[in-house]
Order: structure tokens, then C-alpha cells, then sequence
């Protein structure tokens, strides 16, 4: 894993108008270019700058999670599945400060992230799987 890309989400300052950005970084401070560029288009879009840095954050944690075995343009409904139970069997830190697993809720927006960030790609045809047309069908089959 040594050898693979660790995707950060980090706060930068454009160099030309001043304003705020958001961009994913890999541990040797190379722009991820797609997490980067969809960022950007959620904070041209109005969404709020908490939201562009939430989705951030979990959009590269997921980037990195697949760098270990894939490539992210060829994701499956399989890969979000294993992703899914990743972000809900990761422990963490609650708010009370004691130890635990991710609500179900929690990982609800976990996933509306890595949505988002799949739907702004096959928007700019960077898949190579028609992983987001699998993903509207199984919602809307849901009952």
C-alpha cells in the first residue's frame, strides 16, 4: 500500500482571484484532477462550502480506497457495495468521544458523496463502466 496514492482533501487559495478552493491532493501533493474539478463544479453550483468539503473529504477517502485495487473509472455497483461496508464497519470516534461504527444515516451521506462525484464524471465521459446508469436503476427499483 506503501506504493499506492493516499487522496487528502485540503483547502487552497487560488493563486489569481484569492477565493477559496478545495482540492484532493495524493500524499506527494499531485492534484487528484477529476476530485479536484468536481469540487469546484459543487462550489460554482452554490453548494455551500461545507458541503464542497464534507464531499471532499469523503470522495478522497474513497479515491484512496480504490487506489489500493483499481481504478476508480472502473468501478462497479460491486465496488460501491464493498465501499458501502467500509465506511460502516470503519471504527470511529463518536461525538460522546467513545468508540463506534458510522450510523446508517452517516453512511447514507458517505455514499451520496461518492454519488455526486460519479455523476459529475459520466457528466465529462471519464467513466469506463456504465456504473451511474446501474446506480439510478437500483434506486429507483427500490421500493
Amino acid at each position: 500500500m506503501r506504493d499506492k496514492p493516499t487522496y487528502i482533501m485540503m483547502s487552497a487559495v487560488h493563486p489569481q482571484c484569492g477565493d477559496q478552493r478545495f482540492v484532493i491532493v495524493d500524499r506527494d501533493g499531485r492534484m487528484h484532477s477529476a476530485g479536484t474539478a468536481s469540487l469546484q463544479y459543487l462550489s460554482d453550483s452554490g453548494k455551500s462550502p461545507h458541503t464542497a468539503r464534507e464531499y471532499g473529504r469523503r470522495v478522497a477517502w474513497y479515491l484512496s480506497w480504490c487506489a489500493q485495487t483499481m481504478d476508480w473509472r472502473g468501478a462497479t455497483l460491486s465496488h460501491i457495495a464493498l465501499w458501502r461496508q467500509t465506511v460502516a464497519a470503519t471504527p470511529v470516534v463518536k461525538s460522546n468521544g467513545k468508540p463506534g461504527t458510522r450510523s446508517a444515516s452517516t453512511v447514507k451521506l458517505w455514499i451520496v458523496a461518492v454519488r455526486s462525484f460519479y455523476e459529475w464524471a459520466d457528466a465529462h465521459e471519464l467513466l469506463s463502466t456504465d456504473l451511474l446508469s446501474r446506480m439510478t436503476q437500483l434506486k429507483s427499483d427500490t421500493p
